[in-house]
């Protein structure tokens, strides 16, 4: 069953962006990072998770920056991703930010970038 993890914002003023999703929203953060050098921060909103990152080089001001579906097996999915036509954006690898996972990243044929998501 695959279900959404999270969505990745990319804002050229971070500290306005997550305190619109708290004021408004109400919600809560549960971390701040950095990210090749620029902030970033988790917020949950009840049963969803909002990634911001500070980032003005190749997306356009509140642009998403990928969907993340949460599944067991990436490396499985990614491959068989792969054999179905998607481009790789990011080999599976294993994260800490803040949650441990294992990912990976793919284009699909829309060229729609979509990260594999398993929280360890």
């Amino acid at each position: 069953m695959y279900s959404l993890h999270h969505i990745a914002l990319k804002t050229n003023d971070i500290e306005k962006t997550i305190q619109f999703y708290l004021d408004i929203f109400e919600g809560k953060i549960i971390k701040r990072f950095e990210l090749k050098g620029k902030p970033a921060c988790l917020l949950s909103l009840d049963h969803l998770v909002l990634e911001i990152f500070e980032e003005n080089e190749k997306y356009p001001e509140g642009s998403f920056a990928h969907i993340a579906l949460k599944c067991k097996q990436v490396d499985n999915l990614y491959e068989k991703a792969i054999r179905k036509g998607a481009q790789s954006h990011v080999a599976p690898k294993d994260i800490t930010i803040p949650m441990k996972a294992r990912i990976a990243f793919i284009n699909g044929t829309a060229n729609e970038i979509i990260e594999l998501f398993d929280e360890k």
